[in-house]
């Protein structure tokens, strides 16, 4: 995974690692080991190259071996997947429980309450609705739900915060 860097120093601040998504245009982008005080942490995965569920499961297995090198600092972690298009049934229920492992892994050796999203994406995205979403997101206090996965679908007429809130109701 490639690291673009950017200063992204106000309040709110947004770090972004791992792959150039175009869905991620517009975030500011910053090193997220280098830069202390980040609000949230976006991390970008281009799984369009996944053909079959173990090429996904070793894309989420390398972004996990990469999270373990975040600052402590983080409060929430959003991932951004890109797909291809087509979402296979066993999906959802992968990625909640992989966000949930990073949750876990993060209160357990570092004692810290990171929350982790994730965003399933596609070439279909706007990058605009994504850019407001996760700048939205960067403006508030973590949420309820502690691992939640969400679709472009899901945020488009509510924040990351409102939909993680009723995935967890």
């Amino acid at each position: 995974m490639a690291t673009t860097e950017r200063m992204a120093s106000t309040p709110g601040s947004i770090a972004v690692h791992g792959d150039p998504l175009r869905t991620l245009d517009g975030i500011c982008h910053a090193d997220p080991l280098q830069l202390r005080g980040v609000d949230l942490l976006v991390i970008g995965v281009d799984a369009r190259r996944a053909r079959t569920k173990a090429d996904f499961v070793a894309e989420l297995d390398e972004l996990g071996r990469t999270a373990r090198d975040f600052p402590v600092s983080v409060p929430q972690i959003i991932a951004v997947i890109e797909h291809a298009g087509r979402r296979e049934p066993w999906t959802y229920t992968m990625l909640r429980r992989w966000a949930l492992s990073i949750h876990r892994r993060f209160q357990q050796v570092r004692g810290t309450d990171t929350v982790v999203t994730v965003l399933l994406v596609d070439s279909s995205t706007s990058p605009a609705l994504v850019a407001k979403r996760i700048g939205e997101l960067a403006q508030r206090p973590p949420g309820v739900n502690v691992a939640a996965v969400l679709s472009a679908q899901e945020i488009h007429n509510q924040t990351i915060t409102e939909a993680s809130t009723n995935d967890f109701i």
